[in-house]
C-alpha cells in the first residue's frame, strides 16, 4: 500500500476508473491508484484550492482562491489548457457532466464550462445559491435548492424543466434517485417530490435538527442529524 498524505482534504476525492483524485485543503492536487493506494502523480497549483476536483473528460477540474477554474490532464497530472476565471466568486462545491464542469457563484449563477471548448456552454440565474453545496445531478437532470424551490434544468443546456415552491427555506442540496428527489428545510422537515416535482406525501417528514444534505442509501433516503443520529426514511412511504 502507498504511504499516507499529509495535508487535509475536508472536499472529499473523487473515484474515477482505478485513479482517486483528491485536492488538498492548501495548493496540492493528487492522483492515487485505488489499488496500490500508490501515489500516481502530484499537481501544485499556483493558489490555493478551494473545491473539489472533478473529472470531465480526460481532465480533472477545481478552483483556485484567485477564482481560477483548472484543468490537468488525468493521466499525469500535466496542465490542460489555460485556467478560465470567472468574474464571481465561484462556490466550493462543483461537479461535472461529461464534458462539462458545473458549478455555482456568489451572484446567484449556475454555469457549465465545456473542457472541450474551453468556454461556458450556458449560464443560467437562479434567484438565491447558497455557498455550502446547492445542487445534484442524476443523470440528465441538475436538481437545485434556490431558496423555497426546488428546480429541475437540463444538464446538457441549462433549460428549466420544472419548480416546486415548498414555502420553507432549503438548505444544502437535494438527493436524486429514480425512487424521487428529497429536500430538506432548516427546521429539520424532509420533503420527497417524484421526478415531475410534485411532494409525494401531504406534508413533510420531521427529522429534527439537520446536520447535513440527504443522499439515497438503498431504496431509503439517509438524513444526519444534529443529535448524531443517522435517520433513514422510505420514500415510498414517508416513515
Amino acid at each position: 500500500s502507498g504511504e499516507p498524505i499529509a495535508g487535509s482534504f475536508s472536499n472529499g476525492c473523487t473515484l474515477s476508473g482505478n485513479s482517486v483524485y483528491a485536492a488538498g485543503d492548501e495548493k496540492g492536487l493528487y492522483a492515487i491508484d485505488a489499488n496500490t493506494g500508490q501515489l500516481k502523480w502530484q499537481y501544485v497549483a499556483d493558489a490555493p484550492i478551494t473545491s473539489n476536483a472533478v473529472v470531465s473528460g480526460n481532465t480533472v477540474g477545481f478552483v483556485t482562491n484567485k477564482q481560477n477554474l483548472v484543468f490537468v490532464d488525468s493521466a499525469n497530472g500535466a496542465p490542460a489548457g489555460a485556467p478560465f476565471t470567472s468574474p464571481a466568486v465561484i462556490h466550493d462545491d462543483i461537479a461535472a457532466f461529461g464534458d462539462q464542469v458545473i458549478y455555482t457563484t456568489a451572484r446567484g449563477r449556475m454555469v457549465s464550462f465545456d473542457t472541450s471548448s474551453a468556454r461556458a456552454k450556458w449560464d443560467v440565474d437562479f434567484r438565491s445559491l447558497k455557498p455550502t453545496g446547492n445542487f445534484t445531478i442524476f443523470n440528465d437532470r441538475i436538481y437545485v435548492n434556490s431558496s423555497n424551490f426546488v428546480i429541475c434544468v437540463r444538464a446538457s443546456s441549462g433549460s428549466a424543466i420544472w419548480q416546486e415552491n415548498l414555502g420553507r427555506d432549503l438548505i444544502g442540496k437535494p438527493a436524486a434517485s429514480d425512487s424521487g428527489i428529497a429536500t430538506l428545510t432548516a427546521n429539520g422537515e424532509l420533503y420527497l417530490l417524484n421526478t415531475n416535482g410534485r411532494p409525494m406525501f401531504g406534508k413533510p417528514a420531521s427529522v429534527g435538527v439537520p446536520a447535513g444534505s440527504p443522499s439515497f442509501v438503498g431504496n431509503m433516503v439517509q438524513v444526519p442529524t444534529a443529535n448524531g443520529a443517522i435517520n433513514l426514511i422510505d420514500p415510498k412511504s414517508g416513515t
